[in-house]
């Protein structure tokens, strides 16, 4: 655990540019991640097994130039962010996903987090969750997130391997996100339950779904 610490400027060559863990439950409280990267996967935080809990962090500039999640990556994990921040932060690979988050199965929950001008080079400009069996996003928003290409630019949330996957999205507000060759905003695939509430998308954002659901 680590509660009020400055990251300044961490590098791996690999994953996680300044935190790497497996099967662990890692908790970052207040904490600050300034220009984190890896040249794999995670530019600032990297678990597969466990869990993971932000509360009151901000990622700002973190880059992971060879895999997904250009600030936090997790798989086989169970993650929560609180009152939290992603400024700037982007997976720069022509083939990797998710330029603030790239979650691959597990849980994801967030709630009163930040996006802005994440972005990704293939897809999913701010997140992306693969193989999610609930994923729960309130109060938040995304602002200035890009993808050049392929669908949900700015957020996915596909469970097309998972029984009873669910998806809730309220109090969310998406602006000035830009999809260039994209078929939509946001891709919901797959999932038992989908629930999308009060959300509200602005200036030059079109609120685009592609939804390839169960329901």
């Amino acid at each position: 655990s680590a509660s009020h610490v400055v990251f300044d400027g961490c590098g791996a060559d690999g994953d996680g540019g300044a935190v790497e863990a497996n099967a662990s439950e890692v908790r970052l409280d207040e904490c600050s991640f300034q220009g984190a990267r890896a040249t794999g996967a995670g530019g600032a935080v990297f678990l597969r097994g466990g869990r993971l809990d932000v509360a009151g962090t901000r990622f700002e500039g973190c880059v992971a130039s060879g895999g997904a999640g250009g600030a936090v990556y997790s798989e086989d994990a169970a993650v929560t962010i609180a009152a939290s921040t992603f400024a700037d932060c982007e997976a720069t690979s022509p083939t990797h996903t998710g330029g603030a988050i790239n979650l691959r199965r597990g849980a994801l929950r967030l709630d009163g987090v930040d996006f802005l001008r994440c972005r990704a080079g293939f897809e999913n400009g701010a997140l992306a969750a693969w193989d999610a069996d609930n994923v729960t996003i309130s109060d938040s928003s995304f602002t200035d997130c890009t993808a050049p290409r392929g669908q949900g630019a700015v957020l996915v949330v596909d469970g097309r391997n998972v029984k009873g996957g669910k998806a809730t999205i309220s109090g969310t507000r998406f602006e000035n996100c830009v999809v260039d060759r994209a078929s939509s905003l946001l891709t919901i695939a797959d999932l038992e339950t989908l629930t999308f509430v009060d959300n509200v998308a602005t200036e030059n954002t079109a609120l685009r779904f592609l939804i390839l659901t169960k329901l």
